[in-house]
């Protein structure tokens, strides 16, 4: 039995050593595909060396195509740009699509943080995810909206939505009985017009939303990890960008003057839908002489679920307020950190994609399974994260019916 024992070890390790000397071995790749892979990921090159523990230089080197990588680096590599390991045997590097820059951060134009790079990437394989099975089901990829152009009058483009949503005052205020019930509804309106709404965390200074309608289906992105009031503003102002035609990510704030066209546009598209002219001055009258105490501010925003600078604005422009008066609240205001507290434990995994991925997309993905459109494989594929059980729950309580 010892003999036994001592021949298996021998050849587990004979095994291991060889596999060693496999992954040891030099890979042939194309360097251009290297430094790009690092430089979607959001890396420097002294990030990386530090982050693997090897030389600045040896990497110089290697995406010079001076030295050759083992296999091993290939794999920590892929570990740490969170691409899979195929993505480096690739040809040549492939482009990869970014919105256009609306957020005016000075000194950053175009630069993001690497998480907001990993979302983007994110969120555009899932775009291409639900066009094919759209194309599957042999359903209209298009959005159901009306196209806007900046001479357009935001006003009356908002007046039409919130009509179409069936938003009324009393639905806004009594019906929807927080930011978040407003959200959610909001969010479902806008993905029966055939527009998908998804939800991850990126740095909260980094980017608010973006929007991608450069391709079907038109996708809008939320951070999830920004407070409601001004997560319902920038899902509007998204919005807006659909039907605009224009993908962009931006770091929409009502309170942070622009210049830009585009951004006033959308700026005045959400305001406006979200506290029409007519509501706006009914409730301006009977608070005349409070208008800018914190106390009227909290009661208003808590009523209509809006953030208090979109309520100063909105005076603003309709002469309620002067500038100076403007100002003056705005300093009042207690600013507050704009990330959601974190429940202890965190969401249960189908609670947490559900939110991320919305019903209209879960649906499609369990439509398609169930046409026998795609196999059980392909549908966990298609849903980041989940897995058997999840999955499961998912098309228990979402139902698969994609409309």
């Amino acid at each position: 039995m010892f003999f036994i024992k001592l021949l298996i070890a021998k050849f587990n390790t004979m095994k291991d050593e060889k596999l060693n000397v496999v992954e040891e071995i030099p890979v042939d790749l194309n360097p251009d595909v290297m430094k790009w892979l690092r430089k979607i990921s959001g890396y420097s090159i002294e990030e990386v060396a530090d982050k693997l523990k090897i030389e600045t230089e040896e990497l110089e080197l290697m995406e010079e195509g001076k030295i050759k990588p083992s296999f091993t680096l290939i794999k920590e590599l892929s570990k740490l740009y969170k691409v899979p390991v195929a993505a480096f045997f690739l040809p040549k590097p492939r482009e990869i699509f970014v919105p256009k820059d609306y957020r005016f951060i000075h000194g950053r134009e175009g630069e993001f943080n690497r998480e907001t790079l990993l979302v983007f990437r994110k969120v555009r394989g899932l775009q291409k995810v639900a066009k094919e099975l759209l194309e599957n089901l042999e359903y209209s990829a298009e959005p159901r909206i009306m196209n806007a152009t900046l001479r357009d009058d935001p006003d009356k483009v908002a007046e039409k939505y919130r009509e179409e949503f069936e938003l009324s005052e009393y639905k806004q205020i009594e019906e929807l009985k927080d930011a978040p019930s407003l959200f959610r509804y909001l969010r479902h309106r806008i993905e029966e017009l055939n527009v998908f709404v998804f939800q991850y965390g990126m740095p909260v200074e980094d980017a608010r939303g973006f929007t991608l309608i450069d391709d079907y289906p038109a996708i809008i992105t939320i951070n999830s990890r920004d407070q409601y009031k001004p997560r319902i503003f920038t899902l509007m102002h998204e919005f807006g960008h659909i039907l605009l035609g224009e993908s962009a990510v931006d770091m929409p704030n009502i309170a942070v003057p622009t210049k830009n066209r585009v951004e006033k546009w959308c700026n005045e598209f959400a305001a406006s839908f979200l506290l029409p002219k007519d509501i706006a001055i009914r409730v301006f009258e009977n608070h005349r002489s409070s208008l800018t105490r914190v106390k009227t501010l909290n009661k208003l925003s808590a009523r209509y679920k809006v953030s208090k600078h979109m309520l100063l604005y909105t005076m603003l422009k309709l002469d309620y307020i002067s500038k100076k008066e403007y100002d003056t609240a705005l300093e009042k205001i207690k600013i507050k950190s704009s990330t959601p507290k974190k429940k202890s434990g965190g969401p249960k995994p189908e609670v947490r994609i559900l939110s991320e991925l919305g019903e209209k997309y879960l649906a499609l993905v369990i439509q398609n399974y169930r046409n026998n459109l795609i196999p059980y494989s392909a549908a966990l594929e298609a849903i980041p994260s989940a897995k058997t059980r999840t999955f499961n729950k998912l098309v228990e309580q979402v139902g698969g019916v994609w409309r």
